[in-house]
């Protein structure tokens, strides 16, 4: 199992937002959704740095950036196809590939913000 720190998140927080500023100043990304209840953490994390708004659901359009913990399955993802996307982690059995992450997930995480006993399953 991996516990994932706050510094850890801080971190790469940080890495996120210098490779997407790159979109953000091209006025490609102008606006940040986090999928609940994953994302919201890093949504409000990235929207902080870039100084970007965090929007609703229903207002998303193409240059809102998705954003999540991981994209594990791909599942959650999925419906976000044509979007920018990013998450932490992410495993290679995942049918979806984000834009951006930091790690290849490669055991459970269990991230600062859940409770002791949640776990996200990365690869095996």
């Amino acid at each position: 199992m991996k516990k994932y720190s706050w510094q850890e998140f801080d971190r790469d927080s940080q890495r996120l937002a210098k490779t997407i500023k790159k979109l953000v100043d091209g006025g490609e990304i102008n606006a940040i959704y986090g999928i609940p209840r994953g994302g919201v953490m890093l949504a409000i994390r990235l929207s902080y740095i870039l100084n970007l708004p965090l929007v609703e659901r229903a207002e998303i359009n193409s240059t809102t950036l998705v954003v999540d913990d991981i994209a594990g399955t791909g599942r959650t993802l999925q419906e976000f196809t044509g979007h920018y996307t990013t998450t932490l982690f992410f495993c290679k059995e995942s049918s979806v590939r984000p834009n951006f992450w930091v790690r290849e997930a490669k055991d459970y995480i269990r991230f600062p913000w859940a409770p002791e006993d949640s776990l996200i399953r990365g690869s095996k």
